[in-house]
């Protein structure tokens, strides 16, 4: 059975009695079925405690998202979170606005995925292997890219893309823009960078049409507390 100090939604828990956590707890069932299928690995569901360095007005702005993650989702709005460094928290905070949105909504619907996190280089690398070889749920995925609530778009611009992956997000990350779908993106890139590699149309998009916060800590990949 899962005990209280496991539990997703532990920090916010109004839940006096311990006797009714773990698998009593109704909350937190369908909290992990929803999680679940947003397909954010399972040991992001409680991301790390980040404390920043150099970023603190950059976590400021990112715990107002977190505060009011519901209405910026509803909104339609779109953020990117860069940096020039690896390891320095940019995935971190995606998943935690992903898991605080999950969280937020969990009451609304109990069956039906809410938000994806997509790794774009794995992505862009299923989409090729699916055309020879189909992979089970990966046409289901592509679907719901197109109509979940939230994307997390994770390491997008990570290195050069072909014109058909290139043309496979442009029109995915267009749909949900028209669509006036939330999207958020994590990139180790800079301005210049997110044009040269994703190109003009795909970067005006990722670039110009979200919220901007840059990172500038250094990695603390491996530290035991952030």
């Amino acid at each position: 059975m899962s005990k209280n100090n496991e539990c997703i939604h532990k920090s916010s828990c109004k839940q006096k009695d311990s006797n009714l956590c773990g698998d009593f707890c109704l909350k937190q069932k369908i909290l992990r079925n929803l999680l679940s299928d947003t397909n954010l690995p399972e040991y992001m569901w409680k991301p790390l405690d980040l404390i920043a360095t150099k970023d603190y007005s950059t976590f400021e702005q990112l715990s107002s998202i977190k505060t009011n993650i519901k209405k910026f989702v509803s909104d339609g709005n779109n953020l990117l979170i860069y940096s020039q460094n690896c390891g320095n928290g940019k995935t971190s905070w995606a998943a935690k606005l992903l898991v605080s949105y999950v969280e937020a909504v969990w009451y609304k619907d109990c069956v039906d995925r809410r938000a994806l996190f997509v790794n774009v280089p794995k992505f862009l690398y299923d989409c090729k292997r699916n055309i020879s070889h189909s992979l089970e749920g990966f046409d289901e995925l592509c679907e719901d890219l197109n109509q979940v609530d939230l994307v997390v778009w994770d390491d997008i611009g990570a290195g050069n893309m072909s014109g058909y992956e290139h043309q496979i997000l442009l029109q995915s990350i267009d749909y949900r823009l028209n669509n006036n779908l939330c999207n958020i993106f994590t990139a180790n890139i800079t301005e210049d960078e997110i044009y040269s590699t994703l190109g003009n149309r795909l970067g005006s998009r990722v670039w110009g049409c979200s919220k901007r916060i840059k990172f500038v800590d250094p990695d603390k990949r491996g530290l035991d507390r952030w």
